[in-house]
């Protein structure tokens, strides 16, 4: 028993000293260049934590104010609603008796088809007796809440005719010689000289006109023609452009231009109609609109925005 007591309190002294050697080593040695290192390294990621989250916070800031200015629901939903009426809508074509809708138009018959069977017919649409009696606001009203804020308009940009390489001996079967334009019309052989009808005579001229709601400001260039908001007038309109030829092998592209107004969400729609008459034959179509708001500052919301409006200014 007295053995094994001695040899106890012999561990117990010999663990005590290992532990005060411990701490004596410890106190006696630091390596500071390690200390300093690590110390920099954690103030540099918190430093770093800290912008992330700035960073952040301003992102979701920014992402918000840009979503209450786009008004990005009611942009949204007028936007698929008048495009699955327009450009998916069908029409029957009167002489092959298809079934075509604005993607499937092939040639210019189609063009003028889809005009005068479809477009005009859904943009002037005539309101019955008791909406007339209801209300005097409803022509011209598109999905019950889009009314036009004009009549349609057409702007075509032409290619010069002998501007392509002629071959001599094919001259026989090369009359006429068109080149090609390019970004719709604003570099390439693009024709500025005024042309003629082929029937009713009718002179049209190269003029510059500024667009107006959705693009205001941005300067326009080509041959217009603007229609009428009556329909009987604005169809009567398209059948003397028609028979006059108003688009044929000069014409390279046309665009149509469409706006509306939406009273409940206070939203403009323009809506751009964009074909290509390609001097190979191929006819390209391309449907775009664009949403904007008629005033940023009537709601309780507007000006919430407004708080962060200024934090992106100033903080960013």
């Amino acid at each position: 028993v007295q053995t094994r007591r001695r040899g106890m309190v012999a561990r117990f002294r010999l663990d005590v000293e290992k532990r005060n050697q411990g701490a004596i080593g410890a106190s006696n040695y630091v390596n500071v260049r390690k200390l300093v290192a690590v110390t920099r390294q954690k103030i540099q990621n918190q430093e770093l934590g800290d912008s992330s989250m700035r960073f952040f916070f301003m992102v979701c800031v920014f992402i918000a104010v840009v979503l209450t200015q786009r008004n990005s629901s009611n942009s949204e939903e007028a936007t698929a609603a008048l495009r699955r009426l327009i450009r998916d809508s069908e029409f029957r074509d009167p002489v092959t008796f298809e079934m075509k809708r604005l993607p499937t138009l092939r040639n210019i018959e189609d063009f003028w088809n889809w005009h005068q069977f479809l477009l005009l017919p859904l943009l002037h649409s005539q309101p019955s007796a008791s909406a007339v009696a209801a209300s005097t606001n409803n022509t011209n009203t598109i999905l019950l809440h889009n009314r036009l804020t004009g009549g349609l308009r057409m702007v075509q940009r032409r290619a010069k005719n002998n501007t392509c390489a002629r071959i001599q001996q094919l001259s026989p079967f090369s009359a006429d010689c068109y080149g090609r334009i390019y970004l719709e019309g604003y570099t390439g052989d693009t024709d500025t000289l005024p042309f003629k009808g082929s029937i009713g005579g009718g002179r049209y001229i190269y003029r510059y006109e500024t667009n107006d709601v959705g693009y205001s400001g941005l300067n326009d260039f080509g041959y217009f023609q603007s229609f009428d908001s009556n329909r009987t007038r604005a169809l009567a309109q398209i059948q003397l452009l028609r028979l006059d030829d108003w688009i044929n092998k000069g014409t390279q592209f046309v665009r149509v231009d469409v706006s509306t107004f939406n009273s409940n969400t206070g939203t403009f729609l323009a809506i751009q109609i964009k074909f290509w008459f390609l001097n190979t034959g191929r006819l390209m179509i391309d449907y775009q609109s664009n949403a904007l708001t008629a005033s940023l500052y009537t709601t309780e919301l507007d000006f919430v925005r407004v708080i962060g409006e200024i934090l992106v200014v100033v903080l960013v």
